[in-house]
């Protein structure tokens, strides 16, 4: 080891060694033995592979020149360029690092953790191998397939040209927004319906399940009776099933031809003919509402009972004092008090029904047709995420899915990180 003096007059040289060689100053002037080994090894692992890495970025940009697998080439160049920008960024903490080292060396006399045995020091990092497995899973189960999934929406990943062996595809910019917001009328006409109907969907069910939940939670609260824990349990039900199961059987029960909802309708005498709940475009969505509705309302139900369990009586007495009916209780307090306590709960409902996939495509899939839906494979019912099902899987244009998924993103990421800022542990980390 070379004996540093105090003064900082090393700073430079410090510097310049851990940019040399990572881990070269842990080794020669901070006694980090073992993580400059380590450092060191990594560096020179990475510099075995840098004709793979180089390689595989440059045929990223190019995505082969129109030959071999374009698919893969784009898998291995997304790989190789997080791998790349997480070493370098690895590279560059361990360089400040030494130099913050060295200069509390300087102020303190004693190098950090020098002391420290191998043991101590696989023990300290045992945090951060503990979750590596999941960083790892992570990136390669859902970083890559997501980055992949948004940059195919620059491609020209779509049958039948470009979707067969030996037909690989490649860059085309902006083509695909343009063709879907305004480029092609059927392509552009079909996103403006499919994304205001998502938008009105999601809006109008999660409004209404609040509020049927909250209509039930305030009745089981306030009344006592005696079955109150059989009824409870009875309307927790539809939030116990799979909503894979509740949307076929609801598929069957409004059958227009032998659904049971129909014939009890028409032998009751409430209709003259069956009621066509799938099978018309107006009638499909207000189905798709008035299920969701019936699927969704329990959340709310449970999450606005604990709710109104934490709310002190003195509150209602404070009220009745004051002058209040029980009316003008609920409306001026006690569901401001609600909304206070459940708006990041509500901000999630609307999230979830934005990507709803199984209420609407289990119930309708996505029909009724409509003239379009040919070509855009959009039907009157489908919301963005059963378009991209349909678009991915029915006719296989890859790129336009993509375009949506793009649109999706942009939607729910603001949403997502307001929401993680009105939690707990953001407002303890701050």
């Amino acid at each position: 080891m070379i004996q540093l003096k105090r003064d900082e007059s090393a700073s430079l040289l410090v510097l310049l060694s851990s940019a040399l060689f990572n881990g070269l100053s842990h080794i020669l002037y901070l006694k980090q033995y073992f993580k400059g080994i380590i450092l060191m090894l990594l560096e020179i692992i990475m510099i075995r592979f840098i004709p793979f890495f180089f390689q595989s970025i440059i045929a990223f940009f190019t995505l082969g020149n129109n030959s071999g697998n374009s698919a893969s080439i784009m898998i291995n160049g997304i790989v190789s360029i997080l791998i790349v920008a997480l070493y370098v960024t690895i590279y560059i903490h361990y360089i400040r690092e030494a130099e913050r080292d060295y200069r509390l060396y300087c102020k303190t006399g004693v190098f950090r953790n020098s002391n420290k045995t191998l043991s101590e020091c696989i023990q300290g990092s045992f945090v951060v191998w503990g979750i590596l497995p999941s960083v790892v899973l992570v990136g390669i189960l859902v970083i890559v397939p997501l980055i992949f999934a948004i940059l195919a929406a620059f491609t020209n990943l779509s049958a039948p040209a470009n979707i067969a062996p030996g037909r690989p595809f490649s860059w085309v910019g902006l083509d695909n927004f343009i063709a879907m917001f305004g480029g092609q009328l059927s392509w552009s006409s079909a996103f403006v319906r499919v994304f205001l109907w998502t938008i009105l969907f999601a809006v109008f069910s999660t409004v209404f399940c609040y509020i049927g939940g909250l209509v039930l939670a305030y009745i089981l609260h306030h009344n006592n009776f005696k079955f109150r824990p059989v009824m409870q349990t009875v309307l927790m039900l539809p939030y116990a099933v799979p909503a894979v199961i509740s949307m076929l059987v609801w598929k069957t029960l409004l059958n227009g031809s032998f659904g049971v909802v129909n014939r009890t309708l028409i032998s009751w005498g409430w209709i003259n003919e069956p009621v066509n709940w799938l099978s018309d475009p107006f009638m499909a969505k207000f189905t798709c509402i008035l299920i969701s509705l019936w699927a969704g309302y329990s959340y709310f139900m449970l999450l606005l009972l604990t709710s109104l369990n934490t709310i002190s009586p003195a509150i209602y007495d404070a009220a009745a004092v004051d002058g209040a009916t029980r009316g003008q209780t609920i409306r001026k307090v006690i569901i401001p008090l609600l909304l206070k306590r459940t708006t990041p709960f509500i901000v999630l409902g609307f999230t979830q029904n934005l990507n709803n996939f199984t209420s609407v495509f289990f119930l309708t899939e996505g029909n009724p047709a409509l003239k379009n839906t040919t070509i855009t494979s959009a039907g009157s019912t489908d919301i963005l995420v059963t378009w991209i099902y349909n678009l991915t899987f029915r006719i296989m244009k890859f790129n336009y899915a993509s375009v949506i998924i793009v649109v999706l993103c942009i939607i729910l990421i603001p949403i997502s990180i307001w929401q993680f800022t009105k939690t707990d542990m953001y407002r303890e980390g701050r």
